[in-house]
């Protein structure tokens, strides 16, 4: 029960000042219950009283004022804490402009402007790269190396070799030509010197050269052309002269470069030849009659075209996947499974204390197996839609192709790894400009000839995209073997590489880990800070004016 002297000292101070109305309390203070230490109900003084006071020596301001008073005294004496309400809240809150803030607005402005600054100067570096790889590219194709191969040069039965000589001024160090392409010009004595094998004939030796890579596209005149077009029109025969000018080039070497820079060239110069044409052949006509029937009305109004060859045509959609998006798809993937697999090996770190090398070959083992899987998921999907496996290493086909994809998320997984532990340690949130630095400085150098880039870029070489991208091309195509040392050594090489430097980066980071760790820890165990008294006080402050 409550103490009776702490009921007398009350009810004094309530009686003489203000009697309470009976409905008021009977709203307010009746039915309260709190409890003592030995956990026995009881109730209110007030509530006893209540049908002694008559409500009408108050007004309803002082109604709330004293009873008010009175529940902070009894809570005082109780031991209960007033709950904040939500006004209160609302009133402890700063409007962003306060000057209370100001010190708080100039640290965030910092740090706003501070992270604008870094995303805006990675995204200019990192960008610039692939932009830069484009700029000035229509300038550069000079740079293509072109074959030329002029049979039509000597003079047969009077018949000077008109169509020959033509090609000959129009690209060797012609300023109409020149910017179309780095034209190699051999005619059929210098065609030796370029033969490695003199029993191929200038047809094959073509082949192969364009085929070897070595030339992009080539123009072949062949023998007694101007003779053979003489020979047409005596005879009425179209079928002597109409293959005479024969371009051979590759589109699978590659199939989005070669149409966009190669043969756009070679169209140029037809269209050039087909400009000159009535100019060149009529130097024919000058001492040479014929019988003008309709067949060779129809020759000499035939414009001679060249006969296009192209030995490895672009003829799958598909294949544009598989070659090109796909490759920046698995540096996607192996960024991807750093962050699936991450709370997997912290689990394993943690709680398996496997001696360091163990924890180093397990790391080792789930890489290898990761990507080995993805990689086998990644060639399905190629294989799903149907293509064409067989055409370089016949069944072996798919098995290549899923070792090299292997082989490729391996290099871009593991350097993802690496580079995003370091990243971890120093600045994390710089990993997302980390994986889009990896994909540009891998693409640029790749999707493009790097003849068509400036000189900067010829680090593609050692790129694992780059040279990736060129197995693709000969699994897909059929394209030149030869590279395809050069092509697994390097990415090799990178195996060896990011496999020397991952357990030093990985010690590194397990130290930089525990310390992290050792700090929370140490952070937790201190003990929290004790509350401010203020609502405290303004209980202690309500009780006591009212006891007074």
């Amino acid at each position: 029960m409550v103490d009776s002297g702490r009921k007398s000292s009350t009810d004094s101070l309530l009686a003489p000042a203000t009697p309470y109305g009976e409905e008021y309390l009977a709203k307010t203070m009746s039915q309260k219950e709190t409890y003592q230490g030995n956990g026995e109900p009881i109730r209110n003084s007030v509530g006893s009283q209540r049908n002694s006071i008559s409500s009408d020596h108050f007004s309803d301001d002082d109604d709330e004022n004293i009873v008010m008073g009175y529940s902070a005294d009894v809570s005082l004496e109780l031991g209960i804490k007033r709950t904040p309400t939500i006004l209160d809240r609302i009133q402890s809150r700063y409007s962003f402009f306060n000057e209370k803030l100001h010190s708080q607005r100039k640290s965030l402005v910092w740090t706003f402007l501070t992270v604008y600054f870094i995303m805006a100067f990675f995204v200019i570096s990192i960008f610039s790269i692939y932009w830069g790889s484009m700029y000035g590219r229509d300038g550069r194709v000079r740079n293509l190396k072109m074959l030329v191969v002029i049979e039509d040069d000597i003079v047969i039965n009077g018949t000077q070799p008109v169509v020959g000589d033509f090609f000959q001024q129009l690209l060797t160090n012609n300023k109409q030509t020149r910017p179309l392409g780095d034209w190699r010009v051999y005619n059929s004595s210098t065609l030796t010197e370029l033969k490695s094998d003199k029993g191929r004939t200038t047809e094959e030796e073509i082949i192969y050269q364009i085929h070897h890579q070595n030339f992009w596209s080539s123009i072949w005149v062949k023998p007694n052309s101007s003779y053979n077009y003489v020979q047409a029109l005596e005879s009425s025969d179209p079928s002597l002269f109409n293959t005479s000018i024969v371009t051979i080039y590759e589109t699978g070497r590659d199939f989005t470069n070669v149409p966009a820079y190669v043969t756009p060239q070679i169209r140029k110069i037809e269209s050039i030849w087909l400009a000159q044409q009535p100019t060149i052949l009529g130097q024919l006509f000058n001492n040479t009659f014929f019988n003008m029937n309709k067949e060779t009305f129809k020759i000499v109004s035939t414009p001679w075209n060249f006969d296009w060859d192209d030995l490895i045509p672009f003829t799958d959609p598909v294949l544009v996947a598989p070659s090109q998006v796909g490759l920046i798809y698995i540096i996607i993937m192996t960024f991807f499974q750093v962050g699936f697999f991450a709370d997997t090996h912290k689990k394993v770190a943690q709680e398996f204390h496997l001696k360091p090398l163990h924890y180093v070959m397990y790391r080792y083992f789930s890489a290898c197996m990761t990507y080995l899987v993805l990689s086998l998921a990644y060639c399905f999907v190629t294989l799903a839609f149907q293509v064409d496996f067989t055409k370089a290493f016949g069944r072996a086909g798919f098995v290549v192709f899923w070792m090299s994809s292997f082989l490729t998320m391996f290099v871009v997984g593991f350097a993802n790894e690496i580079m995003g532990m370091f990243f971890i340690m120093v600045y994390p949130s710089l990993v997302g400009f980390w994986l889009l630095f990896w994909v540009i400085s891998n693409i640029a150098p790749t999707f493009a000839p790097l003849a068509l880039s400036p000189e900067f870029f010829r680090y593609g070489y050692a790129m694992p995209l780059h040279n990736s991208y060129d197995i693709t091309k000969v699994i897909f195509f059929n394209t030149y073997k030869g590279g395809l040392g050069r092509n697994y050594g390097i990415l090799a090489a990178w195996v060896v590489l990011l496999s020397a430097a991952f357990p030093f980066v990985l010690k590194i980071f397990g130290n930089f880990m525990r310390k992290q760790m050792a700090a929370a820890q140490q952070q937790q165990t201190l003990p929290p800070p004790s509350p401010p008294p203020a609502q405290d006080s303004q209980n202690t402050s309500s009780g006591t004016d009212l006891e007074k």
